[in-house]
C-alpha cells in the first residue's frame, strides 16, 4: 500500500512494528513507545517519560520492494530527550551494529550477536578525497553540488540506517540529507551508533536532535 504518495508500506512493515512494540511494550512498560506504523494514540508523552523508544520496523521500504538489500531494522532510545541506545540491524547482509552508553559502538552478525566488533568513524582532516553517502531515490540537486564544492565522491545508498551504519563503521565519511529527511524514529538509532562510534550527528545548523520535541519530522 502506499501511505502517501512515493510512500510505500508493506505487511512486512506492519508486522514487524507489531512484534517489536510487543516485546518493548512489555519490557519497558514505563517508556513512550514510538513505532513508525503504530497509531498516535499507542505512542506515549515523549515530553514527560524518561524513556522514549523509536522503532522503525523497516527502513528503506522502497529498498525491500526494489530487493536491493538496502533495507534495515532500527530501535533508537532516547533518555530524556537525547539519543542513548541504537540497534540496526541488516536483514539482507546479516549485520548488525549497536551501540549504548559507557559501551562503545560494535558490530556484529546476526547468527552470532555475541560476537561483537568494535566499530570507529574513519578520521580525516579535509573533506576532500572522501566519501559522501546520499539517498539512493531522494538526493537533491543542492546535496550533489554541496559534495563536489567539498571535492568528495558520492555514492547512492537506500536506508538510512544502513548509511548510518557505513558512516559508523567507517567505510564512508558521511552522510548529509539537505532538507526535510524522515521522522525522528529514520534517526533515533543511528544518532546513538554514530556518536557512539565517534563521529556527530545534528540537524542542518550543527544541533543535537531533541527526540522530546513536537514535531516527529526531520524538517
Amino acid at each position: 500500500d502506499y501511505k502517501s504518495p512515493g510512500d510505500p508500506v508493506t505487511d512486512a512493515d506492519r508486522e514487524a512494528n507489531a512484534l517489536l512494540v510487543d516485546r518493548l511494550g512489555a519490557r519497558f512498560p514505563d517508556a513512550a513507545l514510538v513505532g513508525e506504523e503504530s497509531v498516535e494514540a499507542a505512542r506515549g508523552d515523549r515530553a514527560r517519560a524518561d524513556l522514549a523508544i523509536f522503532v522503525d520496523p523497516l527502513d528503506g521500504t522502497r529498498d525491500f520492494v526494489d530487493r536491493t538489500g538496502e533495507f534495515a531494522v532500527m530501535i533508537g532510545i532516547a533518555e530524556r530527550g537525547v539519543a542513548a541506545l541504537g540497534v540496526v540491524l541488516e536483514p539482507a547482509s546479516g549485520r548488525g551494529f549497536a551501540a549504548a552508553p559507557g559501551t562503545p559502538a560494535f558490530g556484529f552478525r546476526r547468527t552470532s550477536p555475541r560476537d561483537r566488533t568494535p566499530i570507529r568513524v574513519r578520521e580525516r582532516a579535509r573533506p576532500d578525497g572522501g566519501r559522501m553517502l546520499l539517498s539512493r531515490t531522494r538526493a537533491r540537486p543542492e546535496t550533489i553540488a554541496l559534495a563536489e564544492r567539498l571535492g568528495m565522491e558520492t555514492t547512492r545508498t537506500g536506508s538510512a540506517g544502513v548509511k548510518g551504519a557505513r558512516v559508523a563503521t567507517g567505510e564512508a565519511d558521511a552522510y548529509v540529507h539537505l532538507g526535510t529527511a524522515g521522522y525522528l524514529w529514520d534517526v533515533a538509532a543511528v544518532d546513538a551508533i554514530v556518536h557512539g562510534a565517534g563521529g556527530r550527528f545534528t540537524d542542518q545548523q550543527g544541533e543535537p536532535f531533541d527526540y522530546r520535541r513536537p514535531s516527529y519530522e526531520n524538517d
